[in-house]
């Protein structure tokens, strides 16, 4: 039963896909727990309060302390074990959303910020190509739609080979999609419609 009061981001976390900005990683620091991450970002301060979700690079981390340039937040080791966070070194670029609002336009899809998997870069560019596992493929059909680095794209194509999405300028410019190059890892999430069907 839920609590008197409860809203909606306290029911569930969730995000578009739809990147805000790119923030700079400025620290890492080993830490019992994990990574404590400090990110650099033009996002407005109102985006961010302490224990609020933030996405970075489509992974739900939670805002431990910010100002009107920097916060911080905490990767911990299964964050690390799964995706792409433990790569990331400081300089480097992420891409950053926060969570959906009741007022909030859902331009992309709805994205939960939990990476079901890691893939590496086999092209890059506007013909932009990933490697899919096996077990995944059934996931992907032409036209659905991938979070990639927590990004809402949609799927041109999709083989043992390969997946295929196509990026216009935009997003090469916005995200940092545009920096990555063959060999890079980008974290993936699978469709939530998509996985609700498959389950039943």
């Amino acid at each position: 039963m839920l609590k008197k009061g409860l809203n909606f981001a306290e029911r569930q976390i969730m995000f578009t896909g739809i990147i805000q900005d790119q923030g700079e990683i400025i620290s890492i620091e080993t830490i019992e727990a994990g990574f404590m991450l400090r990110i650099q970002s033009n996002l407005a301060e109102k985006n961010f309060s302490k224990g609020n979700s933030i996405a970075v690079n489509g992974v739900c981390l939670t805002v431990e302390t910010f100002d009107s340039e920097i916060f911080s937040c905490t990767a911990v080791h299964e964050t690390l074990d799964k995706t792409n966070i433990s790569n990331l070194t400081v300089g480097d670029f992420v891409n950053l959303e926060a969570p959906l609002t009741m007022e909030t336009p859902i331009a992309g899809h709805f994205v939960s910020g939990h990476v079901d998997f890691t893939s590496e870069v086999l092209e890059a560019g506007s013909n932009f190509k990933i490697k899919i596992p096996e077990e995944f493929l059934r996931f992907f059909p032409a036209k659905s739609s991938i979070t990639i680095n927590g990004v809402s794209l949609t799927v041109v194509e999709a083989n043992n080979e390969f997946l295929r999405v196509a990026l216009i300028p935009e997003t090469l410019s916005v995200t940092n999609l545009g920096k990555l190059k063959p060999g890079s890892l980008v974290n993936v999430e699978i469709d939530l419609l998509a996985r609700y069907i498959d389950s039943l």
